[in-house]
């Protein structure tokens, strides 16, 4: 039993109540969608039933104001809906850890606010 943090939680953990280490990726994901986006709620005002819906559907969270591309992309990859699809922890703190030694790949933002 329990309650599940729906906004958080991969959909196969959600259907299934399979948790593994892809579905902890999957969460992750949410959590850095959080702090780029300073604390903003995911999926704001969205009913937990319309976010199961949502995802289900495809829906994925917008990157947040002045994200760097890399960093949008690799909330993607943590929220593919194949886990098998969604990168390992290991490839996670590698990703970062190349985006932190070359600020420059930081540059690139999603949506720029002028």
């Amino acid at each position: 039993g329990g309650k599940i943090p729906i906004r958080w939680t991969a959909p196969e953990a959600i259907a299934f109540r399979k948790f593994t280490s892809a579905s902890d990726v999957w969460s992750y994901g949410i959590v850095m969608w959080e702090v780029v986006s300073y604390g903003e709620r995911p999926y704001w005002e969205m009913t937990n039933q319309d976010v199961i819906k949502a995802v289900e559907e495809g829906y994925r969270l917008p990157s947040p104001m002045d994200c760097p591309a890399a960093l949008y992309q690799l909330m993607l990859d943590c929220w593919q809906k194949d886990r098998n699809s969604r990168p390992k922890f290991d490839d996670i703190v590698n990703m970062l850890d190349k985006l932190i030694r070359n600020p420059n790949s930081l540059k690139t933002l999603v949506n720029a606010s002028s």
